[in-house]
């Protein structure tokens, strides 16, 4: 049987694969074998697996991440369905799968399609509060609308924060979770806001990217994370332009859904050559900064004033 879990809460559907996976393997005595398909571009390699080369090893039940970003992979599954079919293999996506494809099709025929959608915000705050909960972290109102302000539905984020505020806590032997002590774990304690500036930035608000600008540099020297997180903002306009603009599926970024989304917003505001030359000037400008050359504050404000 071939199962295939999908969908924009790819943190659910993972889990989902991987419980599938366990309860398969449970039955047979066996493992779980997780596989990259995404990174592997001889379909021999899951064959080999699957017919177990080794007569004395015991290949397990096949855990598929990302195999239908390979399209040779899809066509290849989708023409021999009926034979892997005699196998149980456990695809996971990263993403909605396209019901347009020939192997997703024959997939849900099966009744073995599971899709699972985004939460809507306030379930999605109501889970953050459970999760914290799960770890003896009691949470208020305003402290999950940070968590989600910043991760949005991003859930591997916001776990892997309860998780670092878990140890937080029991080190500092805490009764109670503060946001003083919330902003500390994240990362999130210099002054203004970083992705406030990021968006100020993307969307071309020259004015309330300076001022946000001038909160966080204003008591520390944050002149080199800024540059660093300005040129990730503008590849990822780069990257998302390229896909679109070459007809490419965006699946190929690799981004989660809501992130996909901000980046379209932004790269709206700017052309491929314009991104372009951003980066190239941003680069010339860190040379600069380094060399001595220029003052780090003034070239950054120089630079924003120009976009």
């Amino acid at each position: 049987m071939i199962y295939l879990f999908s969908g924009e809460d790819y943190y659910v559907s993972f889990n989902r694969s991987l419980i599938t996976a366990q309860n398969l393997a449970a039955k047979i005595n066996s493992q779980v074998n997780v596989v990259n398909a995404d990174e592997i571009t001889d379909i021999n390699y899951i064959l080999q697996l699957l017919d177990g080369v080794d007569m004395f090893a015991s290949t397990g039940i096949l855990l598929l991440k990302r195999l239908l970003n390979n399209k040779k992979f899809i066509e290849y599954f989708a023409d021999n369905f009926e034979k892997l079919s005699k196998f149980e293999i456990v695809i996971w996506q990263d993403a909605k799968a396209d019901s347009k494809l020939k192997l997703v099709k024959k997939i849900s025929e099966s009744k073995l399609l599971f899709t699972f959608e985004l939460p809507k915000e306030g379930e999605m705050k109501n889970w953050i509060m459970q999760k914290a909960k799960e770890k003896s972290l009691v949470l208020n109102t305003n402290q999950a609308n940070f968590l989600f302000e910043r991760y949005q539905f991003n859930k591997f984020s916001v776990i892997r924060e309860l998780e670092k505020l878990e140890i937080y806590v029991k080190v500092k032997k805490a009764k109670a979770v503060t946001d003083a002590m919330l902003e500390e774990v994240m990362g999130f304690n210099i002054k203004g806001d970083m992705w406030k500036f990021l968006d100020y930035f993307g969307n071309k608000n020259k004015l309330k990217a300076l001022l946000e600008f001038e909160k966080i540099t204003k008591y520390e020297d944050n002149s080199q994370l800024l540059i660093s997180m300005l040129d990730r903002e503008l590849k990822m306009i780069s990257h998302y332009k390229y896909v679109k603009e070459s007809g490419r599926d965006l699946s190929e970024l690799k981004m989660p859904p809501f992130i996909i989304k901000k980046t379209a917003d932004k790269a709206r505001n700017f052309s491929f050559p314009e991104v372009k030359m951003l980066i190239k000037r941003l680069f010339d400008l860190d040379f600069a900064i380094k060399s001595g050359i220029i003052e780090e504050k003034s070239a950054l404000i120089l630079y924003l004033a120009t976009i």
